[in-house]
């Protein structure tokens, strides 16, 4: 009885305190009081974590990360992301708009996500979110439970070993069929002849940049032009190869029309100007026979090499033969004459061939040496030939003349050579000076192997290497092939008439010592060289840098693109 009078007492009391104020139930209190320990021990948790080793798990490899770039868990125990290291985890692009908002991109899905306000815009849908992004010292992080989900993928933390789980959301194989010819399309132009010169890699060139844009536009352009304009100190005879290629069109100088420049007269013309304007080309990994069928079903023919014992259409060779109009070589010879691959046949009998392969299937290739050779200009090449599918480009952005109003360059040999501090990452960047008033709207560099992640810079009134303490945000982004690529940006980025502005990338390639493409001279054929022509720079760390053309006397391959602007 004396616990139950004592118990009524209690609720006495409480009514009562309760009849003169409700909000401090013990309920309540309780519930503040368990709140407040919450966050106490959140804050405790969260300390604890940020000051041990983070991981992020993407795809089921672990990924590490040291200093600025690591990422912070904050209070309410979301993982958030350096904004430099989204491409990196997501494979993603990381844009600043005009409205200064941030721009995530993967996967086909968009978010964007404003610093000064909370929640995001999904595929253009509101979407409520406690923490989308913060700044810390000085740096913007991005929550990736946020980014994980709107991508398609998951996120989950593993609090034992402190590490992000990120699965990314998986693009669903496109099913390719056993066979495949470009010319049922009508994707391919018509097969030329290159005579007794060496100018096979310009016609395959050309060749796969012209099927490029098939069977929308139908152009004949001239290999004469190209190969007598590459910039190279060689002649028709000397050969060439895909870089000296990528030269002359990256650079602008061509392609121009068959019909300007005609094959085969021993001279060329200096003043023609470019019929298009070529803006990326993918270099597919050796020996990825899927990765190479793919790009002919999405792009176009897909410029490779072979080794071949022919000169001419009407040589013969214990490899090739003439009643299957095929080809296989299993020898130790490198590769010496190009071709574009316009198809393939899962199925194509290894029975076809003089030196029997040990299994079936073949890549339909055109050769450049006239209809008479194989079955009208095409035969077909062993998936096991010693060199076929080994080097491969394949052009995947072709755009009319008036795509850019002006190039800013100094690398007109292109991609000669690579440099770097034995490390996968590098800083590069190029000065130029603004012939008018201007917006910057992209930039081009080589990836010179794949995987890469890169961050892009501006400084709008460089001075001199201190300028570089000055440098603005960009863009981040994902590459997944070797090769030559245009990042365009959203922001306006307005520079004026006289004024020196330098372009920065900092570009990290996985497993690469030298991630940075540059042009120097290593011989008479690339004498041509101009290393005065621009001014570039080189660090390791992005703080500290070195004059690229006066201590290596090279260029860094970093091209700039601009429209025109009225003056205000």
């Amino acid at each position: 009885m004396k616990y139950i009078k004592r118990l009524l007492i209690i609720v006495l009391v409480i009514g009562a305190g309760a009849a003169v104020c409700m909000f401090y139930s013990p309920r309540h209190v309780m519930g503040e009081a368990a709140q407040a320990l919450e966050v106490y021990y959140n804050v405790k948790k969260a300390d604890a974590i940020n000051s041990g080793q983070i991981c992020v798990e993407r795809d089921g490899e672990t990924l590490n990360f040291t200093g600025s770039q690591r990422p912070y868990m904050t209070e309410s125990m979301s993982l958030m992301i350096p904004i430099t290291q989204v491409p990196r985890i997501f494979y993603s692009s990381v844009d600043v708009d005009r409205d200064k908002n941030l721009c995530f991109e993967a996967n086909g899905h968009e978010v964007r996500i404003s610093p000064e306000t909370d929640g995001a815009v999904v595929d253009n849908k509101d979407t409520a979110f406690a923490e989308p992004m913060i700044w810390r010292n000085g740096r913007l992080y991005v929550s990736a439970a946020l980014l994980a989900e709107a991508f398609g993928g998951s996120y989950s933390w593993d609090e034992t070993t402190q590490t992000a789980v990120v699965t990314n959301a998986q693009s669903v194989p496109e099913t390719l069929p056993k066979a495949y010819d470009m010319r049922d399309d009508e994707r391919v132009t018509p097969v030329r002849d290159q005579g007794n010169l060496g100018t096979c890699w310009a016609f395959a060139s050309l060749g796969a940049l012209e099927s490029s844009l098939m069977p929308g536009e139908s152009y004949m352009f001239s290999p004469d032009h190209m190969s007598f304009m590459s910039g190279y100190n060689m002649t028709q005879q000397d050969g060439g190869d895909f870089n000296m290629a990528l030269a002359y069109l990256t650079s602008w100088k061509g392609p121009v029309l068959e019909n300007e420049d005609p094959y085969g007269d021993g001279a060329t013309d200096s003043s023609l100007t470019a019929s298009v304007h070529l803006q990326e080309a993918v270099s597919i990994p050796a020996k990825d026979f899927d990765g190479i069928k793919a790009a002919i079903h999405q792009w176009g023919g897909v410029q490779s090499s072979f080794y071949s014992d022919m000169e001419f259409a009407n040589s013969s060779s214990s490899y090739y033969s003439a009643k299957n109009c095929s080809y296989y070589y299993p020898g130790k010879n490198t590769a010496n004459h190009d071709i574009v691959i316009v198809g393939w046949d899962d199925d194509y009998p290894k029975e076809n061939f003089n030196v029997h392969p040990e299994n079936d299937g073949a890549f339909l290739c055109r050769n450049s040496w006239g209809s008479q050779f194989g079955d009208r200009g095409y035969f077909y090449i062993s998936y096991e030939d010693t060199n076929i599918g080994t080097d491969n480009l394949v052009y995947t952005r072709v755009e009319t003349t008036d795509n850019y109003d002006c190039i800013y360059q100094s690398d007109l040999l292109g991609w000669v050579g690579t440099i770097g501090y034995s490390e996968e990452g590098a800083w590069f960047s190029n000065v130029y000076e603004a012939q008018k008033d201007e917006m910057i709207k992209a930039a081009a560099f080589y990836t010179t192997g794949p995987s890469s992640y890169f961050d892009i810079f501006i400084v709008r009134d460089f001075t001199d290497s201190q300028s570089f303490d000055t440098m603005e945000y960009v863009k981040s982004g994902y590459i997944e092939n070797a090769g030559y690529h245009t990042v365009d940006f959203l922001a306006d980025l307005p520079v004026n008439a006289g004024d020196k502005f330098a372009v920065i990338v900092h570009l990290v390639t996985e497993d690469s010592l030298r991630p940075v493409a540059i042009e120097y001279e290593t011989g008479e054929w690339t004498s041509s060289v101009d290393i005065f022509d621009g001014e570039g720079y080189l660090s390791y760390d992005g703080r500290t840098w070195e004059n690229i053309e006066s201590v290596y006397e090279s260029n860094a391959c970093l091209k700039v693109f601009t429209d025109r602007r009225e003056s205000e």
